[in-house]
């Protein structure tokens, strides 16, 4: 069950990129998810802070990307591999939708 994260759960949560998955945010606006805006010295974004079970993680992105993708966060210390699976399984999204995985974290 997916449920939203508070601002604080957010913060709290330590949250880094993990994954991209080959979709925009309007895959998961199917499921109900909603995002708020903002934006930081980049550019605007579209932001989702998110649990899984427990688990946090968010989903970021930004305006003028130029690929309908959407960066997958996940909390420090959690295997990208876990957080794809849960992600995948939650939101129907087949494995090889996810095309980059962090360096800093182990791949499927």
């Amino acid at each position: 069950m997916i449920t939203p994260l508070t601002d604080a759960s957010i913060r709290d949560a330590r949250l880094i990129p993990a994954a991209t998955v080959a979709v925009a945010p309007a895959w998961f606006k199917r499921f109900g998810i909603r995002f708020v805006h903002d934006e930081d010295d980049l550019d605007s974004y579209e932001f989702a802070g998110l649990a899984i079970k427990g688990m946090a993680f968010g989903l970021l992105r930004y305006a003028h990307s130029p690929l309908a993708e959407t960066t997958v966060l996940g909390p420090e210390g959690v295997a990208a591999e876990h957080l794809v699976s849960a992600v995948a399984g939650e939101f129907d999204l087949p494995l090889d939708s996810f095309r980059w995985r962090s360096p800093e974290q182990p791949a499927p």
